[in-house]
């Protein structure tokens, strides 16, 4: 059975802009070695622009910021 999320979710999917999906992904966390975990994860996956990282909140924000500027 098919659900209304389905039926838009198509109907998104159907749209030119979305032809070609990608993801800009920033990935923040504390701990080095997860954040070299998920990172490389990453880069396997076609749909996902990993465009940067960060240790903590004040970087991640920063990035954004600057990220924005561009």
């Amino acid at each position: 059975m098919r659900t209304a999320i389905d039926i838009s979710w198509r109907r998104l999917c159907m749209a030119p802009e979305c032809e070609n999906p990608r993801l800009s992904v920033i990935v923040a966390d504390g701990s080095p070695r997860y954040l070299d975990t998920v990172c490389k994860v990453l880069e396997f996956h076609e749909v996902v622009d990993l465009v940067g990282r960060a240790a903590n909140f004040e970087e991640t924000i920063q990035l954004v910021v600057t990220l924005r500027q561009t």
